[in-house]
């Protein structure tokens, strides 16, 4: 799914609920978790502004790993595989992306 700025959502977005038109930088809006939501109420969760956290993969790694909701609503198993599949993706990205470049500067060394 991509989102408006042709960007993709990371993969740990389904945890978290976009907060409409409030921006933590030019870049990335300002989400909530859904397990906090539903612990605390979705008024008071968006009226507190400690729940809410910027749209980065590595903060929402982080909220989810000392959050307790989350803990209450998934086993340790859940969560350890939903954080290390997170961090995987971005690995394997990077990995095609080295690929990538490896290849364009293979063919680059043919043509020379």
């Amino acid at each position: 799914m991509q989102c408006k700025g042709g960007k993709p959502q990371h993969s740990l977005s389904e945890f978290f609920y976009i907060i409409p038109n409030e921006w933590a930088n030019k870049c990335n809006k300002k989400w909530i978790c859904r397990a906090c939501m539903e612990a605390i109420g979705s008024d008071n969760a968006l009226q507190d502004k400690n729940m809410k956290i910027t749209n980065t993969k590595r903060y929402c790694a982080n909220h989810l790993r000392s959050c307790s909701y989350f803990a209450a609503k998934y086993s340790s198993e859940q969560i350890n595989h939903i954080l290390s599949s997170a961090t995987s993706s971005k690995e394997q990205a990077h990995t095609d992306d080295e690929e990538e470049n490896d290849s364009t500067h293979s063919s680059n060394s043919l043509l020379a």
